[in-house]
């Protein structure tokens, strides 16, 4: 119900309340621990954002939500991604 006040009143002084961004990266992390390290410093610089990885997934799949999901916030994942070696690109849709 708060949710959904918050919501309301947001409307009022914008169009529409933003929903949830979900960007899906294909990465070349095969170490369950340094995707553990990797989840920790996005984390870390973005407290807001949810971030899973699937290694089973034949692409390496990073998963990152975000209330904000602009472009230039998935560039910063990636920058930090590619900070610890790691390959990574925004997996086609």
């Amino acid at each position: 119900m708060q949710k959904m006040l918050a919501c309301s009143v947001r409307q009022l002084f914008v169009d529409s309340c933003p929903l949830p961004s979900v960007e899906v990266f294909q990465t070349n992390v095969s170490s369950p621990l340094l995707a553990n390290t990797i989840i920790r410093a996005l984390h870390t610089r973005f407290i807001s954002l949810k971030a899973t990885f699937d290694l089973d997934d034949c692409d390496r799949v990073l998963r990152v939500q975000s209330p904000y999901g602009e472009p230039a916030l998935w560039e910063q994942v990636a920058a930090i991604v590619r900070g610890f070696g790691v390959q990574i690109e925004v997996l086609p849709e």
